[in-house]
Order: C-alpha cells, then sequence, then structure tokens
C-alpha cells in the first residue's frame, strides 16, 4: 500500500521470486507521523486496511498487461490476508494466460501459481481443482513456446535456463497433472535447432536426460562435437556446458568425457580467447556444490595421474614467472625460424 510502516528486512518474497528457500520472516517497522498521513489518505478506499487493499488490488489487476502481473498480484493478495478474494480473480488470470504470447511471463506466472497452489491449504476455501485448471492452462502454454527460444540472446539465457528448470520442476511435482510430451516436444526442437542458441541447447538435453528421453552418450557426444570440432567452437562448448551443468551436473560428474574435453579447450585456446571464456566457465561450475568439486578433483588428479590432494593444494604460478616463459617461447620460435 505504499505506506513505508514495515520493510522486509530478510525472508522469502515469492512475489519477486527471491531467498524462496528461506521460512523465517524479519521485518523492520516504525510508526511515523508521515505514515498516519499516508492512512489518511488511503482512507478514501475503505474504513479499514483489508477493505482499502482491496480496492488497490483490483485497480492494479484492471492495469496488468500480462500473465505474470496478474499472477504475482494474487500472491501478493494471500499474503496480504486477502487470500479468499483471489477465487473471484482466476477468471481474470484465465483471460491472461490465453493471450500472452510471452515465455518469460508465462514461466513466472507458472511459479506464482504453484506457491498460490501450495500456500491456499493454509486459508479456509478450497481451491484445489480451480488452481490445477489455471496451472495446467499456464504450465502448457510455456511449454509450447520452449521451442521458440532458439534465438535467445545471449544477456537472457541465464534466465531462461532458470526457466526452464523451473517448468521441469513443475512437472516433476505434478506428473499427472501435466502433459510431458509438451515439453519434450519443445526441447527436441530446440535442441536439433540449427544456429540455435547453444546454451539453451546445452540445458535442453540436460532436461531430456532427466526426462529419459536422451541417453547420456548423446549428451556427451553432442559436447564433443564442440570440443573438437573443426573451427574450434570453445565458447560454443563452454556455452553448451553451462546450460547442461545447470540442469543436468551428473553428467560431468558420472564419466571423465567432458572433463577430457574441457582439458583440451584449456590446452589448446589461446589467451585473449580463454579471457573471454572464462566468466561462462566459471559460471558453468558454479552448480557444483562442494562435494561435487572434490569429485572433480579427483577426476582431474586421475586424468594427470597425480593425487587429489596435489591438484587442490596446488599453488598457481607467479605471473612474472609465466611471462618470461612466453618470452622465452617467442624467442626460441624466432630461432628456430632462422634455422
Amino acid at each position: 500500500m505504499g505506506t513505508a510502516f514495515c520493510e522486509l528486512k530478510k525472508g522469502p518474497d515469492f512475489a519477486k521470486q527471491k531467498d524462496t528457500n528461506l521460512i523465517r520472516e524479519i521485518w523492520e517497522y516504525r510508526m511515523s507521523p508521515s505514515v498516519e498521513g499516508m492512512l489518511v489518505e488511503l482512507s478514501i478506499f475503505g474504513g479499514s486496511l483489508k477493505e482499502a487493499g482491496r480496492e488497490l488490488l483490483l485497480q492494479s489487476l484492471k492495469n496488468a498487461v500480462n500473465s505474470r502481473e496478474v499472477a504475482k498480484l494474487l500472491v501478493e493478495a494471500f499474503r496480504m490476508g486477502l487470500g479468499n478474494e483471489i477465487p473471484f480473480f482466476l477468471p481474470q488470470l484465465k483471460e491472461k494466460l490465453q493471450s500472452d504470447h510471452e515465455f518469460d511471463s508465462l514461466s513466472d506466472a507458472c511459479f506464482h501459481l504453484n506457491y498460490l497452489f501450495h500456500a491456499h491449504r493454509l486459508l479456509d476455501f478450497k481451491l484445489n481443482e480451480e488452481l490445477e485448471e489455471v496451472l495446467k492452462q499456464g504450465w502448457s502454454r510455456t511449454a509450447l513456446l520452449v521451442a521458440t527460444l532458439g534465438g535467445t540472446r545471449v544477456e537472457e539465457e541465464d534466465k531462461r535456463i532458470s526457466s526452464l528448470r523451473g517448468i521441469y520442476q513443475l512437472l516433476l511435482e505434478h506428473p499427472r497433472l501435466l502433459d510431458q510430451q509438451l515439453l519434450q516436444g519443445g526441447l527436441e526442437s530446440l535442441l536439433n535447432l540449427e544456429n540455435g542458441n547453444v546454451a539453451l541447447q546445452g540445458a535442453s538435453a540436460g532436461l531430456l536426460l532427466g526426462l529419459g528421453e536422451m541417453e547420456r552418450a548423446d549428451v556427451v557426444k553432442r559436447a564433443e562435437g564442440f570440443f573438437y570440432g573443426t573451427g574450434h567452437h570453445f565458447a560454443n562448448a563452454v556455452s553448451f556446458l553451462k546450460g547442461l551443468f545447470a540442469t543436468a551436473r551428473e553428467t560431468l560428474l558420472s564419466g571423465g568425457e567432458l572433463l577430457q574435453g574441457l582439458d583440451h579447450i584449456l590446452q589448446n585456446v589461446g589467451e585473449e580467447e580463454f579471457l573471454a571464456i572464462l566468466p561462462e566457465l566459471r559460471l558453468a561450475f558454479s552448480f557444483f556444490n562442494p562435494s561435487d568439486i572434490n569429485k572433480i578433483g579427483g577426476q582431474v588428479a586421475e586424468l594427470y595421474q597425480t593425487t587429489e590432494k596435489e591438484v587442490l593444494d596446488m599453488e598457481a604460478l607467479d605471473e612474472a614467472v609465466l611471462k618470461e616463459a612466453e618470452r622465452l617461447n617467442t624467442v626460441g620460435e624466432g630461432l628456430l625460424m632462422n634455422i
């Protein structure tokens, strides 16, 4: 309501999809003359906070432009104690879902709907069937749009990889309600699209592996096409791995082929290209937990015929030593050219 009476300092914010793994909430609140003045202004919308909140919610719903905004407002309504009003707003949400053609908006709307599906049990109204129907509608439209994501720009791909993981998780949560074939078809189209977004193709391969519709050997073969293909498409290889590790990091842990491919890249990539792919490479490995990192360290040790402890404790060479080695290498190449 914009009264500035309180502020959420820590805790889950399901409307903004932030810190949703947290349980406790910590609020900071303070009464002040400005808060009292704002409450007086809001009194034109109703004689109580609940009445004013409902009226402001209605105005916001009228101005909502897509399904994401409507679903987000319903989450806010629930958290404000207006959950009993939600059944009256579901028809508007259905209309927005039907007219919405944006993947990002629909996928976010599905996240909000799934929150309501689980959270409504805290109240005394029955919404199982209605929410199931709306969730199925939104998820189905989202899954149908997966095939259209091939042209995703680089700056959008991380958000869309996260969204793909989200709709996959919804399928696992509601296997009887949602149609796996819709998502499977979209992922296969995205994976096989020529010149499509490589990171999303990696994510698609990982999700198809999780659905049991793709073998690990086929996933590895696609990655090796980037590792050892003509033209040294190292940047594409790292992008593919980023998407793959985001959705199926076990592909690296269960075999050494991908690690060997990465080793091939690091041994053959030039300095400038290495610096260009380094941020994506770091992001690709951010999906592994400490236990996974230890396992990867063991695989690296095996690859280089050393011990895991030596790999993990290895000190980096001083930059000055590396530069001197590069200088001597250049001098040596010049001398050989003159022989």
